[in-house]
């Protein structure tokens, strides 16, 4: 089972590196503008047009799973992918039992 205290608090950390205080960000919305069950769909850009896509970045380093859900996918590929190379780099989720190794390979460009 995932240990939440453990995992939670580096993906807190690692979103915390690409969402900066007084840092602009902007939504984009897909289809839906919400699930069934309230929660807010988007994906969340940094910077100006053409920025980061936070949500591909966060995957890519290990620190969440990709899970598109129809009709939002407008970005499901570039997000799988980020999956994709996360787990076969072994970040983050991926090593099996911690991030420490992901945050170092992070900063080195390897994750």
């Amino acid at each position: 089972m995932l240990d939440r205290a453990r995992y939670g608090g580096a993906a807190r950390r690692a979103l915390g590196s690409y969402v900066t205080l007084g840092g602009t960000l902007w939504l984009e919305y897909d289809v839906t503008g919400r699930d069934r069950a309230g929660h807010l769909l988007a994906d969340v850009w940094t910077g100006a047009r053409g920025g980061v896509l936070v949500n591909a970045a966060v995957v890519a380093a290990g620190y969440a799973d990709a899970r598109p859900m129809a009709p939002d996918l407008r970005h499901a590929a570039v997000v799988r992918a980020a999956r994709d190379a996360a787990r076969a780099a072994g970040c983050g989720l991926w090593t099996g039992g911690t991030f420490a190794r992901c945050v170092g390979d992070r900063v080195c460009r390897r994750c």
